[in-house]
């Protein structure tokens, strides 16, 4: 079997080719309403809105799990930035989520050095 046919194969960064060549975005699904638009772009949308109402950058979704109403997950965040970036705090939210990823409420629960992210806690 050629390569490109089939049922389709992963290209990487949310985009899939199909079994006729043509490549198209799975992460557009994460806008349905249903919530099925995959744990990736769930995650994605959680750091966003996080980002959005702390006024800080989301760097990463060091954890995600179900919940029985949505999703529980820790964002690590950008509290301040520092030169060199090693030196830069990080925090911690536990975030939590309805099932489609809209942000329900959020906790920071630690803040830490970048290059020091396992020895140092408030």
């Amino acid at each position: 079997m050629p390569s490109g046919e089939g049922n389709g194969r992963a290209e990487g960064n949310g985009r899939v080719r199909d079994g006729d060549g043509r490549e198209r975005d799975e992460g557009r699904r994460a806008g349905r309403s249903d919530g099925s638009g995959g744990i990736a772009a769930l995650a994605r949308m959680a750091a966003e809105q996080l980002g959005e109402v702390t006024g800080r950058r989301a760097e990463f979704v060091s954890s995600m799990e179900r919940s029985d109403d949505g999703w529980r997950m820790t964002v690590e965040v950008l509290e301040l930035e520092r030169v060199p970036d090693s030196t830069s705090v990080l925090g911690s939210y536990e975030v939590r989520t309805d099932r489609r990823g809209d942000l329900l409420e959020y906790t920071r629960v630690r803040r830490y050095l970048r290059n020091q992210s396992d020895q140092w806690e408030e």
